[in-house]
């Protein structure tokens, strides 16, 4: 009894062991298919539960400026420019030319400065009550230091008085902290495909869908 007892153990133990091995092949295989994740001192891995993806999120400070960060003035040598493409072409737009521009782009003009000043309140009244009946408003996020910010207008459409716009929107997150995007990773990108329409005496977001990709 006491040689069969030994042997269980013996198994347990292998079995341990080989779970380990595992453990540790899965991790290296993260570190070399995803070595951005990891290549920031301040920041922490975690998995989300939605989507299985590993995010790489700086830690949120909602007491801080964003001209309080510790590493601003690198956000400050990124291209902040709002883009803008319509067809073939595409044009860099400063904020002391937005005002130019057709309402619909100044829409995501403002757009851009809500999210850049962390202010969700703004941020939410650029919903359509539509909008709300499937999504919650964002109770508060930190300011994001945004950059390569690019709308490409794909389409217009008009049905009685209303107009309906619809958009690529791209952008990145300098050291995204997720309170914001947490479907993204610190200067990563996934395009947004965002629809618009002056259904409620001016513009506002109606739908926001992401591309999947295809096999």
């Amino acid at each position: 009894m006491k040689e069969k007892k030994k042997m269980s153990r013996s198994k347990k133990a292998i079995i341990i062991w080989a779970a380990v091995l595992v453990l540790l092949a899965a991790a290296s295989y993260v570190l070399l298919q995803f070595p951005e994740l990891f290549d920031r001192e301040s920041g922490t891995v975690e998995v989300t539960g939605s989507n299985g993806f590993y995010d790489f999120f700086y830690e949120a400070d909602y007491s801080l400026k964003l001209s309080d960060y510790e590493d601003y003035a690198d956000y400050l040598e990124l291209d902040r420019a709002l883009y803008y493409k319509k067809g073939n072409q595409t044009v860099g737009i400063s904020d002391d030319q937005l005002d130019s521009y057709p309402d619909e782009v100044r829409f995501f003009g403002r757009y851009f400065d809500a999210i850049i000043d962390g202010d969700a309140k703004s941020y939410n009244l650029m919903f359509t009550e539509g909008y709300y009946e499937t999504h919650e408003e964002k109770e508060r996020f930190t300011p994001q230091m945004v950059y390569d910010m690019l709308i490409e207008q794909l389409s217009v459409s008009s049905e009685g008085n209303v107009t309906e716009y619809v958009f690529d929107v791209s952008y990145k997150i300098f050291e995204n902290n997720g309170t914001f995007r947490d479907d993204i990773y610190s200067d990563a990108s996934r395009t947004q495909r965002i629809t618009i329409d002056d259904s409620e005496g001016e513009f506002k977001i109606s739908s926001i869908q992401y591309y999947v990709a295809s096999n």
